[in-house]
């Protein structure tokens, strides 16, 4: 039966509700707000099937003899602020173009290494921003940030793509400081900035699959004009608001935010999604913090880089289920009115949606019972149950022998017989190292960093799903040794691309493949 604010939920929302969007798309989600929405209607059902090619534009960003093609992932939304696009390249290119003629006003290499490209070469999106007291022929009175693969973080002027020199050391932020020790590639940035009440809100991209001790997930807010640390939330030192004191990093190993927040500038709220601590698929090392935090939802003060409130979607993780996607605010009915809402969708498939004041859920989430035996955790640790959607789900039913597929009767026979042998007993299996288990939802979704869209007009959520099992089985130490797996900080030839992947996940006491 339906909650009252569910029987609500079908109606549209009215215009005042509406975050406008103009006519520019100013923010990696269109705004701070992050509906995905245009209210432009010059293109519609009836002239759609008209629309014709005007240019093609090519960044010219190609992998080089060092970097293998299967590294190379573009994955950018331009924003379009006025009759100028700005987009980013793979390997952190910053380009203006026309937006008429698709024809290059600037760029701006930063000369990002091959080194430095982690999973894959990828800058989704850039952050803009107009200073409300410049003049607007004064230099970087309208600037471009980005955060880079190399843990840079970047500001240049719109009009010229020239550097901000206001801006950190010459337009530039390390986002390295406070972090200790790192590699190339294991520490970096992919996702746009967001910008809320004048501070340049990001995480940072951790390859957490390879070591317990890896960087840390400390969330920082940047002043948008002089590139100055305005705070530092690193939940190991809940009291420190700014930089560690000297000889001291950020705690190491807490989970992160790969990817982009969501921004209320009326409240001054920032929400964070953070994904696991290092490492994914082993919990029994994890402090109480990183426990609490894990792909949890965290509304952040951009005033005092003080926590609010955190809701988290999946209990003691350790199916790399981190929360990938962008959060989206929007103004929902309910049976007591429209409450101001931030919807989260997951790699589980279920969305949730809390009042984005106070964390609390406009829609029921109940804690249904999971599997819990099977696997390797110390007995005890593994979460009983774990907190399900009243809003709704997307996750496809659990796999069922007769959803084996093959070319030819034998093949799907042979695939019926592998479906047996494998540990699986729906979703929230837990890793086994004794045969091979299905994880499904995979950890790359259901929804994953492509996040969701909203028609405020309609009252309409729109979320797409990545249908796709994965095959994994823990190994020992002495299996990853034979195998020559070695973590990013040790030096040794990179893997030849291959459907198989591995993570190190050393201090555990098991790796995975």
């Amino acid at each position: 039966t339906p909650s009252p604010p569910a029987e609500a939920a079908a109606a549209a929302l009215p215009e005042t509700s509406r975050v406008q969007s103009g006519v520019d798309w100013t923010s990696w989600g269109g705004t701070n707000h992050a509906l995905r929405y245009s209210a432009l209607d010059q293109i519609n059902t009836s002239n759609v099937g008209q629309l014709k090619r005007v240019w093609t534009y090519r960044t010219g960003d190609m992998p080089d003899s060092d970097a293998t093609k299967h590294k190379y992932s573009p994955e950018t939304t331009p924003l379009k602020v006025g009759d100028r696009l700005y987009l980013c390249s793979a390997k952190n290119i910053l380009i203006s173009l026309d937006a008429a003629t698709g024809k290059e006003v600037w760029r701006y290499d930063p000369k990002v290494p091959d080194d430095a490209i982690p999973y894959g070469a990828t800058c989704r999106g850039v952050a803009y921003y107009r200073n409300p007291a410049a003049s607007p022929d004064q230099v970087c009175a309208a600037r471009i940030l980005e955060a880079t693969l190399d843990a840079r973080l970047i500001a240049a002027d719109a009009k010229t793509g020239e550097l901000c020199p206001d801006f950190g050391t010459n337009g530039s932020v390390s986002l390295l400081e406070g972090i200790g020790k790192t590699a190339p590639g294991w520490y970096g940035n992919v996702a746009a900035p967001i910008i809320v009440r004048n501070v340049v809100v990001l995480g940072g991209q951790v390859q957490d699959g390879q070591a317990e001790d890896s960087p840390s997930g400390v969330i920082r807010g940047y002043d948008v004009l002089s590139g100055k640390l305005a705070w530092a939330w690193d939940m190991g030192h809940p009291e420190r608001t700014g930089a560690p004191p000297p000889g001291e990093t950020y705690t190491r190993g807490t989970p992160n935010m790969w990817t982009s927040a969501a921004g209320d500038d009326a409240l001054g709220y920032v929400y964070v999604p953070l994904g696991n601590s290092a490492v994914d698929f082993y919990g029994a090392n994890r402090k109480p913090f990183e426990n609490k935090y894990n792909s949890a939802v965290v509304a952040i003060d951009v005033t005092t880089g003080k926590p609010v409130w955190s809701f988290q979607t999946v209990h003691y993780d350790i199916w790399d289920y981190d929360l990938g996607s962008q959060p989206t605010l929007a103004d929902v009915p309910t049976s007591s009115g429209r409450v101001p809402a931030i919807i989260i969708p997951s790699k589980q498939g279920e969305i949730y949606v809390l009042d984005r004041r106070t964390g609390r859920p406009l829609f029921p989430v109940t804690e249904r019972k999971v599997p819990t035996q099977g696997g390797v955790e110390p007995a005890g640790n593994l979460s009983p149950t774990q907190p399900f959607s009243g809003f709704n789900s997307v996750a496809m039913p659990p796999l069922r022998e007769v959803d084996m597929w093959g070319m030819s009767p034998l093949d799907q026979l042979w695939c019926r017989i592998d479906f047996h042998r494998k540990a699986y007993a729906g979703i929230y299996t837990p890793p086994t190292h004794d045969r091979w288990y299905l994880q499904y939802p995979g950890y790359n979704g259901g929804t994953d960093w492509g996040s969701a869209a909203v028609d405020p007009g309609r009252g309409v959520l729109i979320v797409n799903y990545n249908n796709m099992a994965n095959n994994n089985r823990l190994i020992t130490r002495k299996e990853a040794d034979k195998a020559g797996l070695k973590p990013i900080y040790v030096p040794h030839e990179p893997a030849k691309p291959s459907n198989v992947e591995h993570q190190v996940q050393m201090g555990a006491p098991y790796a995975i493949t």
